[in-house]
């Protein structure tokens, strides 16, 4: 789960809490701080000790996989080297402070998770390491690349071009889904047309990265046909509604923000949203990619042939979508830089690349021009090809089919020259705009109904009622009258409140029998289209293994029935244990450990002339003798240590504060 998702499914009281947190300071906002590491390294010096404990070892092992307390719990003493109530006591802060979050299932097992959004924030916060052989050397010994292993060669990548940024792809895919249409079979399913004319505009060639992917319609739809329905609804540009009639729909609102956004941040933002959405499938995979993230964009990494096969998949899948290269370098080994920054910002004075519209119709592409220009063109003009620069081709067939959708010749002239940076479009081919456009709409072929009276005087008196005077759009002959099919059930009404009630019979009164209300109609472009407010969780066509959006969020300040205990001390603790350190009696040493064990408290040691914090993981009791075993803290590092009751000289108990 994203912050964004997070965010909708938020009480507004719960999001004003967390934006009085003082971790945050009065200066800013909860949801944007937690995604800024700079005000991310300043609120983690205000944590406590535990909870910045705690953070950190979820940073390094966790990371933006949810996963149950009562495994935290199991581990927290082992792996981050923090006991019981200290675990409960960190956990509460983190949510407090809106750095963890939980969701409960229908069943009552509670998830804690951190925004996946989030964690990149953290790590890029804390990260330090600019090496693509740190990161290649920081994959576990045994980690596997895949029940299929992987079998990903950089030996041809200098030979093969770079493929078009997906982002840039991904505009003609949507713009060509637009023109086929939204509309679905009877099971629900898009057209093999829609599914095929996508999949080869989207032309992502086959890579081990995605090639786990459980795919929701794999007998159905190719992946690269998937992967941009995902991204669709996932950036919210389609969404699904079911008010009797299951359907897609498109979002203007978001739509309109998609393409007018700064294209180097949209092609970004798609590069996070896949390396969220199909990279974090596991923590090692997780972090693995987000390394990855982390690389300075313009650099090139040397890697030797000793790249990990999950490093080489990801880099490969990267490579797939346009948004880095992997180069042979001539000591031998690979180079691989970023050709996008990971994490572009919009810059407010960064004016966009114009197009260039020539005499003859063809119409040059830059880079840097904007989505929306992109968008544009795709509606009125054949694209050409696409490389460093696109080329698209304004010919009478797209100028003509544009017009049958309803655009003006002005319309079309405004919109190239706005593209053009002003620049008025050469003198004749605003000429053969107008001609074509002249061209178009000259004839139509529409569907109609047919109002078909027995005589001549029953047609004369319905043309003459003032009911249906206005629903009857054209007289045909004698009889014969023209209405649209949706005034069909008014014209019927009216019909028999004169008397003249329509013939029900299924031969009679139609030349094209109308699709049903569960059928596949066309819809006008303002029927398939809504601004979306208030929208449910995208729906996903990859499988989420994780899935939280599925469940309730629990706000900081719920707890579920098997967390009623308290977090305060037993009050049965005599107030010496925890006041001071003492000298007591082995029993009482060995009654306070089991204590400790039964709470989750740590213990403070005073042995060899130093003090230490000792986390007890279990009591070894013997007939004759006991033992404690547990990890011995100092500072962030701790190490396992088994004691007898002679080997430390006095003790106290610590309750978390």
């Amino acid at each position: 789960m994203r912050l964004n998702e997070l965010l909708k499914r938020l009480p507004s009281e719960e999001l004003n809490r967390l934006n009085q947190a003082p971790i945050w300071g009065s200066n800013h906002k909860w949801q944007d701080a937690v995604l800024c590491p700079d005000l991310l390294r300043s609120a983690a010096h205000q944590l406590s000790p535990l909870a910045d404990r705690l953070l950190r070892y979820w940073l390094r092992t966790i990371g933006p996989l949810p996963i149950q307390e009562e495994q935290l719990r199991a581990r927290a003493i082992q792996k981050a080297g923090l006991a019981g109530a200290e675990l409960r006591a960190a956990i509460r802060e983190l949510r407090m402070n809106g750095l963890l979050f939980a969701v409960r299932k229908s069943w009552g097992e509670q998830l804690l998770f951190m925004p996946a959004d989030c964690y990149l924030a953290w790590l890029r916060a804390f990260n330090s390491s600019d090496s693509l052989e740190e990161l290649n050397d920081g994959i576990p010994s045994g980690t596997d690349a895949g029940a299929d292993g992987c079998s990903v060669s950089f030996g041809d990548v200098d030979r093969a071009a770079v493929p078009t940024p997906l982002g840039r792809r991904l505009v003609r895919a949507y713009a060509a889904l637009q023109l086929l249409g939204l509309e679905t079979t009877a099971k629900g399913l898009f057209p093999k047309k829609t599914a095929a004319g996508v999949e080869a505009i989207v032309a992502l060639r086959s890579t081990e990265a995605f090639s786990d992917l459980r795919s929701m319609y794999q007998e159905h739809y190719p992946l690269g046909f998937t992967i941009a329905l995902d991204a669709a609804s996932w950036l919210g540009l389609i969404v699904h509604q079911d008010d009797g009639e299951p359907r897609w729909n498109w979002s203007d609102d978001n739509l309109g923000r998609w393409l007018t956004g700064d294209p180097n941040v949209r092609e970004a933002e798609l590069l996070r949203l896949f390396a969220i959405r199909y990279g974090f499938r596991n923590s090692i995979q997780a972090a693995l990619v987000s390394g990855l993230l982390l690389l300075k964009p313009d650099k090139s990494y040397p890697i030797s042939e000793r790249i990990h096969p999950l490093l080489a998949r990801w880099i490969d899948g990267m490579c797939a979508c346009g948004w880095a290269s992997m180069s042979a370098a001539s000591n031998g080994g690979w180079t691989f830089r970023w050709l996008i920054d990971p994490w572009a910002v919009a810059n407010d004075d960064e004016s966009r690349e114009s197009i260039l519209v020539l005499p003859d119709g063809e119409v040059i592409v830059p880079p840097g021009a904007s989505l929306a220009d992109r968008w544009m063109l795709e509606q009125i003009a054949e694209w050409v090809q696409d490389d460093t620069v696109s080329i698209y081709r304004l010919t009478a067939q797209s100028i003509m089919a544009a017009a049958e959708r309803g655009v003006t010749d002005e319309q079309l002239i405004t919109s190239l020259q706005r593209a053009s940076g002003g620049e008025p479009l050469p003198d004749e081919l605003q000429y053969a705009i107008g001609h074509w456009v002249s061209r178009t709409g000259r004839t139509a072929i529409e569907q109609v109904l047919l109002l078909r009276c027995d005589s001549k005087e029953i047609a004369d008196a319905a043309a003459g009622r003032d009911s249906l005077a206005g629903l009857l759009v054209e007289r045909l002959g004698d009889q014969t009258f023209v209405i649209r099919p949706k005034d069909e059930a008014v014209v019927r009404r009216e019909l028999e409140r004169a008397g003249w009630p329509a013939s029900k019979r299924e031969e009679t009164l139609q030349t094209t029998a109308p699709l049903s209300a569960s059928a596949n109609r066309k819809r006008k472009p303002e029927e398939r289209r809504f601004n979306v407010i208030g929208a449910a969780a995208p729906v996903s066509f990859i499988y989420d293994e994780h899935a939280l959006h599925l469940y309730e969020l629990l706000t900081a300040t719920q707890q579920l029935p098997d967390e009623a205990r308290t977090e305060e001390a037993p009050s049965d603790w005599p107030a010496a244990w925890t006041a001071q350190l003492r000298h007591y009696h082995p029993s009482t040493r060995k009654q306070m450990i089991e204590q400790a064990l039964a709470w989750g408290a740590p213990l403070q040691l005073r042995t060899g002339g130093r003090i230490v914090e000792l986390v007890p993981e279990r009591l070894d009791d013997d007939v004759d003798s006991w033992a404690v075993a547990g990890y011995l803290r100092t500072g962030e590092v701790y190490e396992p240590v088994r004691l007898l009751p002679d080997m430390w000289e006095e003790m106290r108990l610590i309750i978390p504060l």
